[in-house]
């Protein structure tokens, strides 16, 4: 696990143009990356503007981001490779298909949990096969029988 520091750098900084008890406008950006990735290295990326008021300066102390400016958080959609997608599940007699994509280096298999605490596989490991017209996603399809209550699924890279 990475620590707090190495996840975010937060300091205190002064706004160009402002004074203090005023207002001012700052840039969050936040992106993916190994060690040393800048914003502009980034393939996954994501910023927004957010307006400060009540500026610290002088004797004035800077108030906190949560209470001075507007931020309300930001997106960034992170997806590992090699990664699947659940794209349906089809009510089919006695039971349910379940389709989904992944890559076809890998074999994966079909997880269900009743309550998102306990696994247990379902559907045995295969390497995607079905033509989605891009060549590193495929296919995956499992007939299953139906569950008898609530049920989660999963598809699991399978070692």
């Amino acid at each position: 696990m990475r620590d707090r520091e190495e996840l975010a750098k937060f300091g205190i900084t002064e706004i160009p143009g402002t004074i203090p008890g005023g207002s001012g406008q700052i840039t969050i950006r936040a992106w993916e990356g190994g060690p040393g990735s800048t914003w502009n290295s980034a393939t996954r990326r994501d910023s927004v503007l957010v307006t400060l008021t009540g500026l610290g300066g002088g004797a004035t102390p800077p108030p906190s981001l949560q209470l001075a400016g507007d931020f309300r958080g930001l997106f960034l959609l992170v997806v590992f490779e090699p990664s699947t997608v659940l794209r349906e599940l089809l009510p089919v007699a006695g039971g349910v298909d379940v389709v989904g994509e992944g890559s076809p280096d890998h074999r994966w298999s079909l997880w269900v949990s009743p309550e998102l605490i306990g696994w247990e596989p379902v559907g045995a490991a295969q390497v995607p096969v079905i033509d989605l017209g891009r060549p590193d996603r495929l296919g995956i399809r499992w007939t299953i029988l139906a569950p008898a209550g609530p049920a989660f699924y999963q598809i699991r890279i399978e070692p």
